[in-house]
């Protein structure tokens, strides 16, 4: 298995630790790793994305998604940012 940047390339998957329960007594969280299907994070992702307007949509993009090409004219792109 070959883990970069929490992404998991054998199994197709994106590793995260995740908070899931607070701990009153003792006042911490309780965290777990989990390793999410690339099937389960794209349907996240989109429901994610689909929320948001088409500018909002396009400014996320841009902001994390750095390789990303948008095939938007430059004129249009200047004023995205």
């Amino acid at each position: 298995m070959f883990c970069y940047s929490h992404y998991c390339y054998l199994f197709n998957t994106m590793k995260i630790k995740l908070p899931i329960y607070w701990d009153f007594k003792n006042q911490v969280e309780s965290e777990v790793i989990v390793n999410v299907p690339n099937a389960a994070a794209k349907k996240v992702l989109m429901a994610f994305l689909m929320r948001k307007d088409y500018d909002n949509r396009r400014k996320w993009l841009i902001k994390n998604v750095p390789e990303i090409d948008l095939n938007i004219p430059k004129e249009l792109y200047s004023t995205l940012l």
